[in-house]
C-alpha cells in the first residue's frame, strides 16, 4: 500500500504544482510533500521522489539544466536540519516549512534566470516573504491532510505519540537484570519461600 500512496500523492502534487506554475504562482508543494515522506516513511523515499520529481518538473518546464532535483534535495536538507527526533505536534512543522519554501524560491530564481537584466532584488525579497509565509501554512496543512488520509490506509503517520522521557532505552531492549550475590539467602533473592 505504501508505494501506491507514495506515487499517487507525488503525481498529484506534481500536477498541481505544474498547473499553478503555468499561471505564475510558485508554491513549494513538492518540497512539503517530500519532507512529509522523509518524516513518515524514510529519507530514501524523499530522495527518490526529489530526483524523479525534479527531473519531471524540469522536463515539463523545458529547462536546459535540470537543477530542480538539486534544489529539492537542498530544501529537504534544510528542513531536516530543524527537525526534532520525534514530531509530536503539527506546530513543529512551521519553521521547516518556511525554510523549505525559502530555499526553493532561491533555487527557482537561480534556475529561471536570476542573472538576467530583469532580475530585481526587491522582487526577490517579496517573493521570499510570500513563499516563506506560504510554506509556514502549507507544510502543517499537508501533515494534517496526509496523516488523516494515511490512518485508514495503514500508512505510517508523520505525527507520532511521544515516548516517555523516563524510558531512555532503545526500542526493543529489555531492562538489565541484576543477579543476587552468591551468598544471599533464598528469601532475599525473591525465589525462595520465607
Amino acid at each position: 500500500m505504501k508505494p501506491t500512496v507514495f506515487v499517487t500523492v507525488l503525481v498529484l502534487t506534481l500536477l498541481v504544482e505544474f498547473l499553478l506554475g503555468n499561471i505564475g504562482l510558485t508554491l513549494p508543494l513538492l518540497g512539503c510533500v517530500l519532507y512529509y515522506y522523509a518524516g513518515a516513511f524514510s529519507p530514501g523515499y524523499a530522495i527518490a521522489g526529489a530526483l524523479a520529481g525534479g527531473l519531471i518538473i524540469d522536463f515539463l518546464y523545458q529547462r536546459p539544466l535540470p537543477l530542480t532535483a538539486f534544489w529539492l534535495l537542498a530544501a529537504l536538507a534544510a528542513g531536516r536540519s530543524l527537525r526534532r527526533k520525534e514530531n509530536t505536534a503539527v506546530i513543529e512543522t512551521v519553521l521547516p516549512g518556511m525554510l523549505i519554501a525559502v530555499v526553493l524560491t532561491i533555487g527557482n530564481t537561480i534556475v529561471s534566470g536570476g542573472g538576467s537584466e530583469r532580475f530585481r532584488l526587491d522582487t526577490l525579497i517579496w517573493q521570499l516573504v510570500f513563499s516563506g509565509a506560504a510554506g509556514m501554512a502549507l507544510l502543517p496543512g499537508f501533515v494534517l491532510l496526509l496523516d488523516t488520509i494515511g490512518k485508514p490506509l495503514a500508512v505510517p503517520c508523520f505525527i507520532r505519540e511521544p515516548r516517555s522521557r523516563l524510558d531512555t532505552r532503545p526500542l526493543g531492549r529489555q531492562p538489565r537484570r541484576v543477579r543476587a550475590p552468591a551468598g544471599t539467602p533464598p528469601h532475599r533473592r525473591g525465589g525462595g519461600k520465607a
